[in-house]
């Protein structure tokens, strides 16, 4: 999920088992060089297994308080695979605080805009700037589809029953380049809510598990990780406000239909104005191995935002932004987080 730049309340978990340079033999020494400069940094990094269904997984958080902001940092990564799963953790976390150190010293955009979406750290320049803007478009598409359609925007394609979870997968009318935005909703006896995973995927992928598994996974998080009550999100932070109503608010999963119109996708216009900020962070941090992040930012990609947060000045920067995807009213709240 996206991160807002503020103070955010995440659960403690267990410690971690034990040395990731073990548990996993064939892993490229890039991946191991990467933990251990990020171990060497002394940021806390817990884990725990999560079981979905007959499907057991690994999930790694971080939680950091960032001087001199004191703004409170989390990173999150799930996957089956143990390593994969910390890198993406050590990932996320790097490029939020990346985002935050580059914000303090650029206003580009406005405030209430400014959040990890369409940030990236990888390996190399390119893997970067792919991600980057893999993410922005994902939300991007999504946010255009519930903005101009509403829940009429998405297409359920299947519904499982996973364990104590049903999950809703969904796709968004909007593709970009053959590829798709990938909304899953998860519903649980635990809470009256919903909570959402959000994803990009190439369209001749639709039915392989590696299109839908990502997005499951942030979906089912949050749900299973949770007690019955998620503590209140600070006053500050939008995203963990809207995670917050949208589990513990009654919802109609009705909403989620098939729809077997041939014209239901529609081809976004091009995205080629993106610019892509990038950094050496090797070189920034004089390490022995490579490492970028990158930013992606376009004037036709909406950002991710709220309604009631919006001061003139970023109403001002979103409006022509709106306008040239033909949307001229924005609800209170949406679902793309």
């Amino acid at each position: 999920m996206a991160c807002s730049g503020e103070a955010l309340d995440v659960i403690s978990f267990q410690r971690s088992e034990g040395s990731f340079a073990e548990s996993v033999h064939t892993q490229s020494d890039w991946e191991d060089s990467f933990l251990n400069w990020f171990s060497s940094l002394n940021i806390p990094m817990a884990e725990t297994k999560l079981k979905l269904g007959g499907l057991a997984y690994y999930h790694f958080s971080t939680l950091i308080k960032n001087d001199p902001s004191k703004k409170i940092i989390s990173g999150f990564g799930s996957h089956q695979n143990r390593k994969i799963a910390a890198i993406k953790c050590a990932a996320e976390t790097i490029e939020r605080l990346e985002m935050l150190k580059y914000f303090s010293k650029n206003m580009i955009i406005p405030r209430e805009l400014q959040t990890s979406n369409g940030w990236a750290v990888h390996s190399s320049l390119k893997l970067a700037q792919d991600k980057a803007l893999a993410e922005a478009t994902e939300r991007h598409l999504l946010l255009k589809a519930y903005f101009r359609h509403g829940w009429g925007g998405f297409k359920l394609i299947q519904k499982i029953e996973a364990g104590d979870v049903t999950l809703y997968l969904n796709l968004g009318n909007y593709t970009q380049s053959d590829q798709v935005s990938i909304l899953v909703a998860a519903q649980s006896k635990k809470f009256s809510g919903v909570s959402f995973g959000y994803g990009l995927g190439q369209m001749d992928q639709l039915n392989s598990s590696e299109f839908w598994t990502s997005a499951i996974f942030e979906a089912c998080d949050r749900i299973l990780m949770s007690a019955s009550v998620i503590t209140p999100a600070p006053a500050d932070n939008w995203i963990r406000q809207e995670l917050h109503y949208f589990l513990n608010t009654p919802f109609d999963f009705s909403v989620f239909k098939e729809n077997s119109d041939s014209n239901f996708f529609e081809q976004e216009k091009d995205l080629s104005s993106v610019e892509l900020i990038t950094q050496d962070l090797a070189k920034k941090n004089n390490l022995d191995f490579p490492l970028y992040s990158a930013f992606a930012k376009s004037d036709d990609l909406i950002p991710l935002f709220t309604k009631r947060n919006l001061k003139p000045v970023a109403l001002d920067y979103l409006d022509p932004i709106l306008k040239g995807h033909q949307i001229f009213k924005i609800p209170d709240r949406h679902p793309i987080l």
